[in-house]
C-alpha cells in the first residue's frame, strides 16, 4: 500500500500548491515502472484498497489545473502505462514498451479500461486489453498513445526541450483548454456550449510558463 499512499499525498500536495503550473514525470533505473507484481495480486497479496487509492491518485493528476508530462523509457506497464495515461502529453524513446498486461494473469487493468479508448479508439484498446500484448513506442505514436518520440541518447535533453516548449504557451486558457477536453467525449453539444461560455466569462490572469 505504500507506493499507492506516496503517490497519492505527493498528487494532492503539487494539486494543492497554486505556484505550480507545469509537472514532468520520468522513471529513475531502467523502466518508466513495470507496476505491481501481478503474481502477488492473483495470489490475493495486494488489498482492492490500493486499487481504489491509485485510481483517485492518477485522476488527480489527469484533473489539477496543471500540465502534466511525462517521459517514458524501458518498460511502461500496468500501472505504469495508466500513470502515463493520466498525463497531457506523453513523451517516449522508441525502444520503450508499452502495454497493460493484467489479463495474463485472470485480472482486469482497472481504469486502463477507461482510459486507454479515449486516446487510441475502442477497437485497438481492446486488442491490447483483451491479449494483454505490449507494443512499442513507434507503434504507439502511430496509433496516438505516445505524443512525441526522443532519441534514446538524447532523450532527456529532447524531452527538455519540449517542456520548455510547452511551457512557454502554459496560460490560464491552456489549462482550461485541458480541464474543458477532459469533459467533451462527456457532455452532449448544448452541455458543451454552456459550459465553455462560462468559462469564456472568466477574468484572464497573466501567463506563467515556469514548472514552479
Amino acid at each position: 500500500m505504500t507506493g499507492a499512499h506516496e503517490m497519492a499525498a505527493l498528487a494532492n500536495r503539487i494539486a494543492d500548491d497554486d505556484e505550480i503550473r507545469m509537472v514532468t514525470i520520468a522513471g529513475a533505473g531502467r523502466a518508466f515502472s513495470t507496476g505491481i507484481d501481478l503474481k502477488d495480486l492473483a495470489a490475493g497479496l495486494i488489498d482492492d484498497s490500493y486499487f481504489d487509492l491509485w485510481d483517485r491518485a492518477l485522476r488527480v493528476f489527469e484533473t489539477m489545473d496543471k500540465l502534466v508530462l511525462c517521459l517514458i523509457h524501458g518498460y511502461a506497464l500496468g500501472g505504469g502505462l495508466q500513470l502515463a495515461l493520466a498525463a497531457d502529453i506523453r513523451v517516449a524513446t522508441p525502444s520503450a514498451k508499452l502495454g497493460l498486461p493484467a489479463i495474463k494473469e485472470g485480472l482486469i487493468p482497472g481504469l486502463g479500461t477507461l482510459r486507454l479508448a479515449r486516446y487510441i479508439g475502442l477497437g485497438r484498446a481492446k486488442r491490447l486489453i483483451v491479449t494483454g500484448d505490449m507494443i512499442d513506442s513507434v507503434e504507439g505514436e502511430r496509433i496516438g498513445l505516445i505524443d512525441y518520440l526522443v532519441s534514446e541518447d538524447g532523450a532527456a535533453a529532447e524531452f527538455e526541450d519540449i517542456v520548455s516548449r510547452v511551457g512557454a504557451v502554459n496560460s490560464e486558457g491552456c489549462r482550461l483548454s485541458k480541464k474543458m477536453l477532459d469533459s467533451c467525449f462527456d457532455l452532449d453539444f448544448e452541455s458543451f456550449s454552456l459550459y465553455i461560455r462560462s468559462v469564456r466569462r472568466r477574468p484572464p490572469t497573466r501567463r506563467i510558463s515556469a514548472r514552479r
